[in-house]
């Protein structure tokens, strides 16, 4: 995290001192842009992500997301009875460095900061008194409340082009320090067996650098 803290600021006093030197214009970079991130609708928690993005100083944007999860029910044949009822929120903060680029493209490398808050329901059937795996004396179904708080610090390298006058794409790739952090509210204890997927029911918290695609849509306000 400190490498992160410490390119920020080198970026930043490069750009002052660039400025001293020669006037720097903010000419044709994004000084407002709305956009849209389809990517966030393609994974376990479907989310509408919305960013906001305006001029920092010198080359610099800060740019501003949040979201909301839709909860898009599975069909009936592939029903998944581990994320039932997905709700929750995910926010993100980007600080952006645009270079020198030609009228229509642009090649930026960024900080980024995320938080998800996300909440699902988990449908099992747990066994009492069992004397093997399978064979139990009593069994019980619960639906219980799963939480995930992530937390997520990283970098990325993006390119941006014009479509037109106002609109705009946006692709890259980044890496993020990725942390999550599990809560169960309502889950049965002192079960013997618990029946359905092994790999997830002993979440607890898990740390991972992960690869992350990035793409935006969006619109020039100004």
């Amino acid at each position: 995290m400190r490498l992160f803290f410490i390119l920020f600021a080198l970026l930043y006093f490069s750009e002052i001192r660039g400025q001293s030197q020669d006037s720097v214009i903010f000419k044709n970079k994004p000084k407002r842009l709305v956009s849209v991130s389809p990517l966030n609708l393609m994974n376990r928690f479907p989310t509408v992500f919305l960013h906001y993005e305006t001029h920092l100083v010198g080359n610099m944007n800060v740019s501003m997301g949040g979201g909301v999860v839709v909860n898009l029910e599975d069909d009936a044949e592939g029903f998944d009875r581990n994320f039932l009822n997905r709700r929750g929120f995910k926010l993100n903060n980007e600080y952006k460095y645009y270079f020198e680029g030609s009228e229509d493209i642009l090649i930026s490398v960024s900080l980024m900061f995320e938080y998800f808050n996300v909440k699902f329901d988990r449908a099992r059937t747990f066994g009492f008194d069992c004397s093997n795996s399978r064979d139990c004396s009593y069994y019980q179904f619960r639906e219980y409340a799963v939480t995930r708080q992530q937390y997520r610090v990283g970098a990325k390298s993006s390119i941006l082009t014009k479509v037109g006058k106002r609109f705009i794409a946006e692709a890259g790739l980044g890496v993020v320090w990725d942390v999550r952090n599990y809560s169960h509210s309502g889950r049965l204890e002192g079960f013997d067996v618990q029946f359905g997927d092994t790999r997830l029911q002993e979440e607890g918290s898990d740390v991972n650098i992960l690869p992350i695609p990035h793409l935006k849509f969006g619109y020039l306000i100004r």
